[in-house]
Order: structure tokens, then sequence, then C-alpha cells
């Protein structure tokens, strides 16, 4: 997930991201660099993020990324409906 400068220059203050995690290895370097990158995005937006995919090892890695970050973090859902739904959904 590493945040480009077109996505920070764009006028839209509020970002709804997808992340499909199937067939992905997470490391904790990986975590680090998502940490990393989200503090640069929240310089200047804010974001929603629904995740597919996430079990075992990668599901404890998600909830301690999750605990890091300000704001709601990142939603674990079973299906890509309903990760579509919680992004859009109004809080």
């Amino acid at each position: 997930m590493a945040v480009s400068d077109d996505s920070l220059a764009k006028a839209e203050p509020h970002l709804l991201i997808l992340f499909d995690y199937t067939d992905a290895y997470l490391s904790s370097d990986f975590m680090k660099f998502a940490k990393e990158e989200r503090e640069k995005l929240d310089k200047t937006k804010t974001a929603k993020g629904a995740t597919l995919s996430i079990t075992g090892i990668k599901k404890i890695l998600l909830k301690g990324y999750n605990v890091l970050i300000k704001g709601e973090g990142i939603q674990m859902s079973d299906s890509k409906s309903e990760a579509l739904d919680y992004l859009v959904r109004n809080n």
C-alpha cells in the first residue's frame, strides 16, 4: 500500500480503499511499511478501508495495525460485497 503523490494531490479529502489480500504474504516489515504510509496519508486525507481474505496470522497483524493507527482502522470483511457495503455506508 504505497501512497502515491498523485493520490495526495487530488482534491478529494476522503478516500475509500479496498484491500484484497488473497494469496498475499504479510510480515511485520510489511505492517511497519503500511503504518508509515498511513501516517503519510493522514497528513492530508481521511481514509476508510476494508479488507478481503484476512485469516490466521494476517488477522492478528491487522488487529495490531488497527491499534497503532488513528481513526477507525481497517474493517475485516468476509466477502467483497460486505466490504463494499461497509465502505459506502455513512457513519
